[in-house]
């Protein structure tokens, strides 16, 4: 993980393909579903898949390993099952709940990958905050900035699986809003430039990740940007930390990670079933968040524990 990989250069290239064939008609109407498709089987659900294992490293328990182990699966599955539960009396506070947590989970990702690559970047606790909210408000607030109606249809369609009313998120294309999320993120990206310390490779590597970035979510539509993100920028680079993590190569990981994307995958399944959901590809992506949202809380929760024990948050 030492290597230097050019991530910013795979966003633009990315961008710019993905645009070149939206301007040439050769992509299908629903074109913004092939990401969120390859997300179920491709570093999306499977990234997590082997937090059980990763909880239990961390754990070290006394007790043995077999017993641990069913605690740790069967706490994961109770805060998941609660998230999903919490979808039928809440949903609109859980959907934006779940803006929140994806916020701080994908920019804290973000964070504890640029603090490995060059920890000399941050002069301090205060910095690592703001740059992990600045890279979350990236796939985040950007896309709400720029396309505000996608990003209401989406959650309406989302928490009308739940609720006999209709949703109402108007305000998510007002003026106000829009200005406040693009607002916010650029206050925070000037804010990590100034802090920004250390090598002069290094504070031009996180500049040219977050430019790409902000290309990348301003330009592509928001299903899109946010779906091949959620795949192939976070799910692949916490992959690649859990190599390394638990000494596992590509075909061991996905060995390991085989049966708790078959169980997400069917808990997906019986989801669809159990709601009834209507016709449209919409509302099926919006039953595929609804269970992101389950899984993300624990998932986050044990990611934040790996932080903690590499030491990223410690005194400076």
């Amino acid at each position: 993980m030492k290597k230097e990989t050019l991530w910013w250069a795979g966003v633009l290239i990315l961008t710019a393909l993905l645009l070149g064939a939206k301007q040439s008609g050769i992509l299908p109407e629903n074109w913004w579903l092939i990401p969120w498709l390859l997300s179920l089987v491709l570093f999306g659900l499977p990234h997590g898949a082997i937090d059980h294992e990763v909880a239990l490293k961390l754990w070290q328990p006394r007790p043995p390993p077999r017993w641990a182990m069913v605690a740790i699966l069967a706490a994961y599955l109770f805060l998941s099952l609660v998230i999903l539960g919490a979808w039928f009396l809440v949903p609109y506070l859980i959907f934006l709940g779940f803006i929140g947590l994806t916020w701080l989970h994908w920019g804290s990702s973000d964070l504890w990958w640029s603090w490995h690559r060059d920890e000399a970047y941050f002069g301090s606790r205060g910095h690592e905050i703001i740059f992990a909210l600045w890279r979350g408000a990236l796939p985040m607030l950007v896309p709400l900035a720029f396309y505000p109606s996608l990003y209401r249809q989406t959650a309406e369609a989302t928490c009308n699986l739940f609720s006999s009313q209709p949703g109402h998120f108007e305000f998510l294309e007002s003026g106000l809003t829009r200005s406040l999320a693009l607002g916010t993120t650029l206050i925070l990206g000037f804010a990590d430039f100034c802090l920004a310390r250390g090598s002069f490779k290094t504070r031009r590597l996180n500049f040219a990740e977050s430019m790409a970035l902000f290309l990348f979510f301003s330009v592509v539509p928001a299903l899109v940007s946010v779906g091949f993100y959620f795949a192939f920028w976070h799910g692949l680079r916490h992959v690649l930390r859990l190599k390394a993590f638990e000494q596992l190569s590509w075909s061991g990981f996905a060995i390991h990670a085989l049966p708790a994307t078959a169980g997400a995958l069917f808990l997906l399944v019986g989801l669809a079933y159990f709601i009834h959901f209507p016709r449209g590809y919409l509302p099926l992506l919006g039953i595929y968040l609804s269970l992101i949202a389950a899984l993300t809380f624990p998932h986050a929760l044990i990611v934040n524990w790996m932080d903690v024990r590499a030491g990223l948050w410690k005194r400076r």
